[in-house]
């Protein structure tokens, strides 16, 4: 029932993943944009991958022992921690 919702977050994830190690290769190359907005996004398909996993796993995800329940805590401090999801947002605005 979710597979099409595990795909779409796998593409996610490969593009991602793809746009970080182009930045490693040259990391004095890198535009700054292009960084910020790739820190935007892992954040963002963070959250969208801890979700699936609450909707998965149903209840138990909640459960405050799961590892769902510590992986959803986690993925919901990310929009607060430095820099912040909104610091993130303005810097894009900036670039």
């Amino acid at each position: 029932m979710l597979a099409p919702d595990v795909e779409a977050l796998a593409v996610r994830l490969a593009d991602v993943r793809g746009r970080a190690r182009h930045a490693q290769r040259a990391p004095d190359q890198a535009d700054p944009r292009a960084v910020t907005q790739l820190r935007f996004d892992a954040a963002e398909l963070t959250l969208a991958a801890t979700r699936l996993e609450a909707t998965a796993r149903g209840g138990l995800g909640y459960v405050t022992s799961s590892p769902t329940n510590r992986r959803l805590r986690e993925a919901a401090f990310l929009p607060a921690q430095s820099p912040s999801e909104v610091q993130l947002r303005w810097e894009l605005s900036r670039l």
